[in-house]
């Protein structure tokens, strides 16, 4: 379940529609196939305000790091470093990596039965 000191409205939408489908968000640890799918990661890399965490379960990945705002370099009055984008890109690639593997295992699940 995410756990937040101040729970913003979208983490607090985030949870209870994980919670309407079944799969109470979980955080995700080192060993889970997102951190491996293509670049390697021990765990969620520092989000735009510093360490990231990430919550899943069921197909469902959730993290308060705020990539997309890495992804575009950080926010105007708080420029990204380098290595912070990189990483925010780097983990972008693997989740949409990881995204693509569980729709292809579904889909292959659906023909074969």
């Amino acid at each position: 379940m995410i756990e937040a000191k101040e729970e913003s409205p979208f983490q607090r939408s985030f949870r209870d529609m994980a919670d309407r489908l079944g799969r109470p968000l979980v955080p995700i640890g080192r060993k889970h196939p997102v951190f491996a799918a293509h670049h390697l990661f021990s765990g969620a890399p520092e989000g735009i305000d510093g360490p990231g965490a990430m919550f899943g379960e069921g197909g469902i990945i959730y993290s308060d790091g705020d990539y997309g705002c890495l992804w575009d370099g950080g926010r105007q009055d708080k420029p990204a470093s380098r290595s912070a984008i990189r990483s925010g890109l780097e983990l972008g690639v693997n989740l949409a990596i990881h995204s693509y593997q569980q729709t292809h295992a579904h889909s292959v699940k659906m023909v074969t039965g």
